[in-house]
Order: C-alpha cells, then sequence, then structure tokens
C-alpha cells in the first residue's frame, strides 16, 4: 500500500475523486484507473452499467420490476463504489439523505447503498452525481482542497463510439 501512495498523489484524476466522501488516495486511484478515461463513456448512464451498480430490469407485457445489480461489467469498480457509500448510514455522512431517502423506500438498507454508489462513480454535472441540480445533497469540494478543484467536462467533447475498454482503438 505505500508503494501505492506516490502513484496516488501524482494522479490528478485521484485530486478530483478525493473531494468526494468517502474516497481517499487508495480507493481513488483504484477508481481512476478502472474508468481510466472518462471520455469513453458516452453518458453516466454507460458508465453506471460498466460500474454493474445499474439494477436488473424484468419486463413482461405491460409490468416492469427492477431487481438486484447486474453484475455485468467491473466488479472492481462496483466494489469500490459500494466501500465509499458504506459509511452513508452515519447521520454526520454528507451522502445520508439520499441513502436515508432511497433505504426507507424501499425498505432495504442495500439498496440506499447502491444508489449512493452510483451517485459516488459518476461525474459530476450527470443526473447520478451528488453535484447535480436535481440531486437532494450538494456535496463541493471548496472545503476540502486548498485550491479549486478540477472538473470533469461531461459530455466528452468526442469519445469516437468507445464504450468498453476492449473497444480501444490501437494508436
Amino acid at each position: 500500500m505505500s508503494e501505492l501512495r506516490p502513484l496516488a498523489r501524482a494522479d490528478s484524476r485521484v485530486e478530483l475523486r478525493e473531494t468526494i466522501p468517502g474516497i481517499g488516495a487508495l480507493l481513488g486511484l483504484t477508481i481512476a484507473t478502472e474508468i481510466d478515461d472518462i471520455a469513453r463513456f458516452a453518458s453516466a448512464r454507460k458508465l453506471v452499467g460498466y460500474a454493474s451498480l445499474a439494477p436488473k430490469i424484468k419486463q413482461s407485457g405491460q409490468s416492469s420490476r427492477s431487481g438486484p445489480l447486474s453484475k455485468a461489467g467491473s466488479q472492481t469498480l462496483r466494489w469500490a463504489a459500494v466501500e465509499a457509500a458504506q459509511h452513508a448510514w452515519r447521520e454526520t455522512n454528507p451522502w445520508h439523505e439520499p441513502y436515508r431517502a432511497v433505504a426507507k423506500r424501499k425498505g432495504k438498507a442495500n439498496a440506499g447503498k447502491a444508489a449512493v454508489a452510483r451517485k459516488i462513480s459518476s461525474p459530476p454535472g450527470t443526473s447520478y452525481h451528488a453535484n447535480s441540480p436535481s440531486s437532494p445533497v450538494a456535496v463541493t469540494a471548496a472545503p476540502i482542497l486548498s485550491r479549486p478543484a478540477p472538473t470533469f467536462i461531461w459530455p466528452p467533447e468526442a469519445h469516437n463510439g468507445i464504450e468498453k475498454p476492449g473497444q480501444l482503438q490501437p494508436t
């Protein structure tokens, strides 16, 4: 672990992730390396699907039900996002309100953790992220960093249709 800390400190993507409550240097490095280049995802929904944090949808005729997480995607990214969401049940945690709202509505604590994990794994300004205007909680980086936080650009200017790691074009 001590070998990874200098790598995490040198990566600007980790600096941005560390502004999110629940993410430290090593967890930020894990998430940054799993996501790699954010531009390869066309939308936040694609990123959440890649992180295997989207629920399974079961449809038949007029009915539609959402089930457990799909688990089709990056197991490491899902683990890291859920790990960061583990302490959302605490009232002092900035993620407590969205956690509580979903957990109360669904009647399950794990549903609340999955909702917070989706927000953590998505880039700022997207519908899944905590800094989006429709979000019940606004988490800012100002008190955590002494200088202005780097920002994501979403949607990416040119993603070239790349959505999965296997689709990367050789350079």
